[in-house]
């Protein structure tokens, strides 16, 4: 699981290195209103790459550098940094790249967990 250090601000969530995304109100609202001392969990499954995903959350679409490939057969992973962390997208065997390419990514805000930095409880 990748984990970043995040905030909250209204529905935006703040990673450490300012990159920001956009989550419905619903999800926010799991939080209790707790907005700061949070760890954002994502699985590189979660972290998608492909058009229609793209498409569906753009509002909140990134971009990293991909620093390390690995081909694992079926799927492929693709390393990077991103809000201050290190990362990594488990994509499907056919979302070919290589080291040094720009990717756009969305997170599926469904997906994304919520911890307390400092009793590692999840929140969502």
């Amino acid at each position: 699981m990748n984990f970043f250090d995040v905030t909250i601000e209204g529905n935006t969530v703040i990673f450490a290195d300012g990159n920001r995304i956009q989550l419905p109100e619903k999800i926010i609202a799991q939080l209790g209103g707790k907005n700061a001392g949070l760890i954002l969990g994502i699985r590189g499954e979660d972290v998608k790459l492909d058009a229609q995903n793209l498409n569906v959350y753009g509002d909140s679409k990134q971009s990293a550098v991909v620093e390390n490939t690995e081909v694992m057969g079926n799927e492929n992973n693709l390393y990077f940094t991103f809000g201050g962390a290190a990362a990594v997208a488990r994509v499907s065997k056919y979302e070919i790249s290589r080291v040094g390419d720009t990717i756009g990514f969305v997170f599926i805000p469904s997906k994304i967990h919520f911890f307390d930095k400092d009793t590692e409880e999840c929140l969502i």
